[in-house]
């Protein structure tokens, strides 16, 4: 099965290749060919801040642009761990795309490059600390242009506090939601609640925990009656 993948490789010339912190070894099918080397901008990854991440990718302006779009991007994730994210340039001869996250500890996500003209395109998953800007940078002919989208991430995958936002206490304020399906005499309703919660892992503004804060009980009434 491995010959046929290289011999498939062989065969096609129009390929990507892509940069992603701490994620080496997926690269192997791709970088047994010489010619698919790249260099690795490990100064780049490990940047603590924004601006200096983009300094040392060699980014010093973008154009913002229109034509760089997130085509099924999730305007709130439950899970920061696992963030599904895709990316589209309709720029024509786009070299590049590559991922920021304002907020994160190291901004710099992952870069891809497009090789022969093929369709600069990016489905992936990040991880996202917090709440947070993702900007993804277009290269082409030199120059680089920009594309964004904000991206809140929520505490317990419930929806009701944002993952460094302020300690207020304030609520989300979004709605219950419920899908009843009828299966005969009986209905299935599945309830999707906006509450309080916390896991006991996060930290208030002076590095203390937080206690846990879990649902325990749930009341259910119909027509008044439990």
């Amino acid at each position: 099965m491995l010959s046929s993948r290289r011999r498939w490789l062989k065969a096609h010339t129009a390929m990507g290749v892509l940069h992603l912190a701490r994620t080496a070894p997926i690269l192997g099918a791709l970088a047994s060919t010489p010619a698919l080397a790249v260099e690795w901008n490990a100064a780049a990854f490990d940047a603590r801040s924004l601006k200096e991440a983009l300094r040392l990718w060699g980014i010093a302006e973008a154009q913002e642009s229109k034509d760089i779009v997130f085509p099924s991007a999730w305007d709130t994730a439950e899970n920061g761990a696992v963030v599904p994210l895709e990316v589209r340039s309709d720029i024509p001869n786009t070299e590049s795309i590559t991922l920021f996250a304002d907020k994160n500890p190291q901004p710099l996500i992952a870069s891809f490059d497009f090789l022969n003209r093929t369709e600069s395109y990016v489905s992936t998953r990040v991880k996202l600390g917090e709440s947070t800007l993702v900007r993804a940078y277009a290269k082409v002919a030199g120059k680089y242009y920009l594309g964004t989208k904000q991206i809140r991430v929520t505490i317990g995958g419930c929806g009701e506090y944002e993952v460094g936002a302020p300690l207020t206490g304030k609520p989300s304020g979004e709605p219950m939601r419920t899908r009843t399906v009828l299966r005969g005499d009986i209905a299935e309703i599945k309830v999707l609640m906006s509450h309080p919660m916390e896991t006991g892992r996060r930290k208030d503004a002076k590095g203390v925990l937080i206690p846990a804060y879990h649902i325990r009980n749930v009341t259910v009434n119909l027509n008044g009656e439990p």
